[in-house]
């Protein structure tokens, strides 16, 4: 009688197992998507992020670019007004002027030393402003390219219609966990009817 109450209570246990383990499948397939969503916005929040860095970038080679151009507009308004004062100076009163053609120079450009901008220090700025233009150019061209791609994943991850609020990491931890239980579970019921099928033998 003892052993037909083993017998029975060993039957109870695996089918409450069994019971356990009908959702596991389910659970398995649940986990699997679950990981795959909080993947795809773990990337898309990481995309977010470089977006962020990356317009900061393009803000500031924007900012210097513009300074710079500005600087370089001056340096080559110097330059114009150092040539003035250079032909200026070859004037001669009763000779024609090379540009406008008068023979009178009342009013003849003058100008210091300090101010003086040699056409190669013209030069060498104008290759930094292109060099600033380039940079801040690219940064625009990155911006607008990863924009694009963030527009392409949010819409997939709206397809999948995924909550953005929702805290699928926490889901996913929680799942672990059951998952994990009825592993445990299921490794029980094989020892218990291994058991049984000693017994029976």
């Amino acid at each position: 009688e003892q052993q037909q109450a083993t017998i029975i209570s060993r039957k109870i246990e695996i089918e409450e197992l069994e019971g356990t383990l009908e959702d596991y499948e389910l659970h398995l397939d649940e986990l699997a998507a679950l990981t795959a969503i909080e993947k795809q916005l773990k990337f898309y929040q990481e995309r977010v992020h470089e977006l962020q860095q990356l317009h900061l970038q393009y803000e500031a080679a924007k900012e210097e670019y513009e300074e710079y151009a500005s600087a370089y507009r001056l340096l080559e308004d110097r330059w114009i007004g150092n040539q003035a004062v250079l032909l200026a100076a070859s004037l001669k009163e009763g000779e024609d002027c090379p540009v406008c053609g008068s023979a009178h120079h009342p009013a003849k450009a003058t100008g210091s030393e300090e101010q003086n901008v040699t056409k190669q220090q013209l030069d060498e700025a104008k290759q930094e402003l292109a060099s600033k233009e380039q940079v801040f150019h690219t940064k625009s061209a990155e911006t607008r390219q990863l924009q694009q791609n963030l527009e392409t994943i949010k819409h997939e991850l709206d397809e999948q219609h995924v909550d953005f609020g929702r805290d699928y990491k926490a889901e996913q931890t929680n799942l672990e966990n059951k998952v994990a239980v009825l592993r445990k579970n299921r490794d029980v019921l094989k020892q218990k009817r291994d058991a049984e099928t000693q017994v029976k033998i």
